[in-house]
């Protein structure tokens, strides 16, 4: 029984990576699907009130099925499955085979080039730390230890925050103690529900929507952010989609000096943070 077992759950993987179509057979055919896995997070991808998947990474995708349609006469399907853990999110991309692709509003870094591949950028990323109104304003990292004494940061485990934050506990706060969360809104919820205990380290676009949503309880250390990141989607290695994608991006003048691009920020985001993290 034990050997059947294991013999259907290799099969059922087997066939599942079979149903993955890589973008050689797609381009030869012109058509097939690509399964996206995505990181349930607004404005990025999530589901809308009328119970379809929106969001600015979910509009970028299906105009890169548009892209496809106009230039290779390829009708290109999106199959996504959606995860509310970010690592396991990473991890089916990282352990995937050809044919995926991950919408999880992941920075690109070095590290993480050595395990994945990479799009090229579609936004900017600042990760800022955020708290109660009744914090003072951090001067920079060199105050943090006395300015949060006692309190518990709060940060998604395996995002670049969680990175940044860690060398500010080890350079700045060594007696800082991290409280890990699953998405960017717990994070926001802490700090608002117990300002006196929490503060965390977010991006800045999961801030403004809380923000827009339920108005100025938190502030922002603006000398406390960090602004060198970029978003991209993500593929395993062995994905042979990567220079296509490279191309809708970045050929011509690329897709970011599309007015497309710029009517999907709109859509998605605010003018208070559109300026900050568009590509130019």
């Amino acid at each position: 029984m034990k050997f059947l077992l294991t013999s259907l759950l290799a099969f059922l993987a087997f066939t599942t990576l079979k149903a993955q179509d890589t973008w050689q057979k797609v381009s030869s055919t012109g058509s097939g699907t690509l399964t996206v896995h995505y990181f349930e997070n607004r404005p990025f991808v999530f589901q809308g009130e009328d119970g379809q998947l929106t969001g600015l990474e979910a509009d970028i995708l299906m105009a890169f099925t548009k892209w496809l349609k106009e230039t290779r006469k390829i009708d290109l399907k999106l199959d996504f499955k959606g995860y509310k853990d970010f690592n396991e999110f990473y991890n089916s991309i990282k352990t995937g085979g050809n044919g995926l692709l991950g919408a999880g509003s992941v920075t690109i870094t070095r590290e993480r080039s050595k395990e994945i591949k990479f799009t090229p950028p579609y936004l900017r990323n600042i990760s800022v730390l955020i708290s109660g109104l009744n914090i003072p304003s951090l001067v920079g990292f060199s105050d943090i230890h006395t300015k949060l004494d006692g309190m518990t940061a709060c940060v998604i485990k395996g995002s670049v925050a969680e990175k940044e934050l860690l060398e500010i506990k080890k350079f700045h706060f060594p007696a800082m103690v991290v409280k890990y969360v699953q998405k960017p809104e717990d994070i926001t919820e802490h700090v608002a529900r117990d300002p006196k205990k929490f503060f965390g380290y977010s991006d800045l676009i999961s801030y403004w929507l809380y923000t827009k949503t339920n108005g100025g309880r938190l502030k922002m250390h603006r000398n406390a952010s960090r602004e060198n990141e970029k978003f991209g989607f993500i593929l395993p290695t062995s994905s042979d989609w990567q220079p296509i994608l490279a191309e809708f991006f970045e050929g011509g003048f690329g897709f970011t000096a599309n007015i497309l691009y710029k009517e999907i920020l709109e859509r998605h985001l605010g003018y208070e943070v559109i300026k900050s993290v568009e590509l130019n």
